[in-house]
């Protein structure tokens, strides 16, 4: 069985791409773009100074690739770029 991976949630302060998503970080500090992802990751982008890990709310939702269309794209390649 696959194990489930602990989610955290991120600041950005810096622009990253996620799943071919781009997240830039909001324009002046009101509301910091705050998203929830894997504890990896956020361990990987936290070193590579791209933000922080919060206890805040995420506020904005990352699109996730389900099972079958992972299984899809590796064997026949992603639609992006296409056109």
């Amino acid at each position: 069985m696959a194990k489930t991976a602990k989610k955290v949630n991120f600041r950005v302060d810096r622009g990253i791409r996620i799943n071919g998503e781009s997240i830039f970080p909001a324009k002046g500090k009101a509301k910091p773009v705050v998203i929830g992802i894997g504890e990896s990751l956020a361990k990987e982008l936290a070193a590579a100074s791209k933000g922080a890990i919060v206890s805040d709310k995420p506020t904005k939702q990352l699109v996730e690739k389900s099972a079958e269309d992972a299984e899809l794209d590796a064997a026949f390649g992603s639609e992006e770029g296409e056109e």
